[in-house]
Parts: C-alpha cells; sequence; structure tokens
C-alpha cells in the first residue's frame, strides 16, 4: 500500500495498516457527502 508522508509517497506493509482501525464518525462531513452522491457503505 502506498501512503503519503508530507510531501514523499511512501510504502506502507499492509499488515501494518491493519493493525488498528481508524473509525470514520457516520455523522462525518465526508460521509454525508458520499452518501449524498450516491456512495454506499453496506449499512
Amino acid at each position: 500500500m502506498v501512503a503519503l508522508s508530507g510531501s514523499n509517497i511512501i510504502s506502507v506493509p499492509l499488515a501494518e495498516v491493519l493493525k488498528s482501525k481508524k473509525m470514520v464518525p457516520l455523522d462525518s462531513d465526508r460521509v454525508m457527502t458520499a452518501r449524498e452522491i450516491g456512495i454506499s457503505f453496506g449499512d
């Protein structure tokens, strides 16, 4: 997987990415905007 670190693009092993969940609140602007344009999250 790749990630942006400052202005650099770095490689990150998937095992490291999967160590912790990064939850997004369901009432966040990003989730609400995604729903408004038709993106479904399966809930």
